[in-house]
């Protein structure tokens, strides 16, 4: 038997990092005459094991750039989906006023949450399996990876300190 329930401004996406120009060809006059211009020889031909230095800087050119990960979307969408990568998870039930007051406070962003729904619409005051495991008690509950727990409705700021996610 449930105990029943208890009672800005987005930040600049981060520049991307500097591409590496192009080789551009050196113009026959800018090169003088006695200097060599290093080139790669024929297919198949073999040649003495380059300066570790360039063999460095070919590999660093030959490598699929990864532009670092750019967090985009709203704010309340990049947190809630923080809180699922953090495995934060809401236990509550479709009746509970406070579970309605911590959904309300994602709006359309608590479709990234992680919500176990601890009762059925044929059984509204018997807890699920899980949430019996759990030990749920009241709702809405939180549970977080470091095996913690808070129960009510939580201030954004409360949850983003417990796991570890930038608050909106």
């Amino acid at each position: 038997m449930l105990a029943g329930c208890s009672s800005s401004t987005p930040p600049k996406p981060s520049e991307q990092p500097a591409q590496p120009a192009a080789a551009q060809p050196v113009p026959a006059a800018a090169t003088p005459v006695n200097a060599t211009v290093p080139t790669d020889p024929p297919a198949g031909a073999s040649r003495e094991s380059p300066a570790p230095k360039q063999e460095a800087a070919k590999a660093a050119l030959k490598a699929p750039h990864k532009p670092a990960r750019v967090e985009t979307g709203p704010p309340l969408d990049r947190f809630a989906k923080c809180l699922a990568e953090k495995d934060a998870i809401m236990y509550g039930v479709f009746w509970c006023d406070h579970c309605r007051e911590q959904k309300e406070k994602f709006g359309e962003s608590f479709k990234y949450v992680k919500y176990v729904e601890c009762v059925t619409p044929d059984a509204p005051r018997t807890l699920t399996p899980e949430c019996k495991a759990q030990g749920i008690k009241h709702t809405p509950t939180w549970t977080f990876r470091d095996g913690s727990r808070v129960e009510g409705a939580q201030a954004l700021s409360v949850l983003a300190e417990k796991s570890g996610c930038k608050a909106p």
